[in-house]
C-alpha cells in the first residue's frame, strides 16, 4: 500500500515510460501477494497519467479495470473518483448512451451521491462537461457547472471553483448571455491571479476574447487577444503555454479576416 500511494504521488512527474513501468511492476507484485487495494490503487495511478497524455482510450481501459476491483472488494470510497476518471475518457471517446449509462451507474453505486459535495461536485462538473461538449444543451451545462463550483466553494477549493466558472461562463457565452459571462471569467481570472496560475490567467484572457467576439464586437476581441500574448511573454515558456498562445494566435488570424471580409 505504501508503494502504491507513493506511486501515486510522483507518477505524474515521471517520464510516461517510466510510470508505466513501474506501475506494471507493482501491479504484477500486488496481484501475486493478493493485494487488490493496492492492484486497484495503481491501476488508478495508471489511468491518471494516461489521461494526462490525453490517451482517453487506455485511461477509460485501466480506470474500469481499477473500478472492477473497487466493487470486488466494496472500496466505496473510491467509486466516485474512478468514475471520474472513467466519465472524463468517456464523453471523449464513447457514443452518448454509454455516457449516459455511467452516468446512471455512478448514482446507482453512491445513492447519497446528492448529499455528499465531495462527490456531488465532480459529478456535476462532468455533467457540465457532457451538456456542453456532446449534447450542445448550453443552459443545462450552465446549470450543472454552477452546482459545482457551489460544491467546491463550500470546499473551499480555490482553483476548483476557478475551472467551474470557466465552465459555467462558456456555457453562458455559447447561449448568448455575454454579459453574465464576461463577470463569471472575471471570478475565474481573479482567483488564477490570486494563486500565481499565469498559464490559466492567459487561457481564460483568451475565452474574454472570444465572448467579445461573440457577442459582436470583433475589435474588442483582437484588443484581448493581443493582450493575452503580451501578458505570455512575461511567463515561462512550457509546452501547455506554448499550446495555449498557438490556440489563441489562430483565433486572432480569425478574427482580423473577418474584419478584412467585411
Amino acid at each position: 500500500m505504501a508503494r502504491a500511494a507513493f506511486l501515486n504521488a510522483v507518477i505524474l512527474d515521471y517520464p510516461l515510460e517510466n510510470a508505466v513501468s513501474m506501475a506494471d511492476e507493482l501491479i504484477w507484485l500486488a496481484h501475486r501477494n493478493h493485494d487488490l487495494m493496492t492492484e486497484m490503487r495503481v491501476y488508478v495511478s495508471k489511468a491518471r497519467r494516461y489521461i494526462q497524455e490525453n490517451d482517453y482510450r487506455r485511461g477509460f481501459v485501466l480506470s474500469q479495470q481499477a473500478l472492477t476491483i473497487a466493487v470486488q472488494i466494496s472500496a466505496e470510497r473510491f467509486y466516485s473518483d474512478i468514475l471520474s476518471y472513467m466519465l472524463s475518457c468517456a464523453i471523449v471517446e464513447h457514443r452518448t448512451e454509454y455516457v449516459e449509462a455511467l452516468f446512471a451507474y455512478w448514482q446507482q453505486l453512491r445513492p447519497h451521491l446528492e448529499e455528499n459535495v465531495y462527490e456531488k461536485g465532480p459529478f456535476l462538473s462532468l455533467r457540465g462537461k457532457y451538456y456542453f461538449d456532446r449534447k450542445k444543451d448550453y443552459h443545462r451545462a450552465a446549470e450543472a457547472f454552477e452546482g459545482a463550483y457551489e460544491c467546491d466553494k463550500i470546499q473551499q477549493k480555490a482553483v476548483a471553483q476557478a475551472t467551474q466558472l470557466l465552465g459555467w461562463g462558456m456555457s453562458m457565452t455559447k447561449a448568448g448571455e455575454y454579459e453574465i459571462a464576461q463577470e463569471l471569467y472575471h471570478q475565474a481570472l481573479n482567483i488564477h491571479r490570486k494563486e500565481g496560475n499565469g498559464e490559466m490567467e492567459i487561457w481564460i484572457r483568451h475565452a474574454i476574447g472570444w465572448n467579445a467576439k461573440e457577442s459582436g464586437d470583433v475589435h474588442m476581441g483582437i484588443l484581448h487577444l493581443v493582450d493575452a500574448l503580451e501578458r505570455a511573454l512575461d511567463l515561462p515558456m512550457t509546452a501547455r503555454l506554448e499550446n495555449i498562445c498557438k490556440g489563441i494566435k489562430e483565433d486572432l488570424d480569425l478574427y482580423r479576416s473577418s474584419l478584412n471580409r467585411a
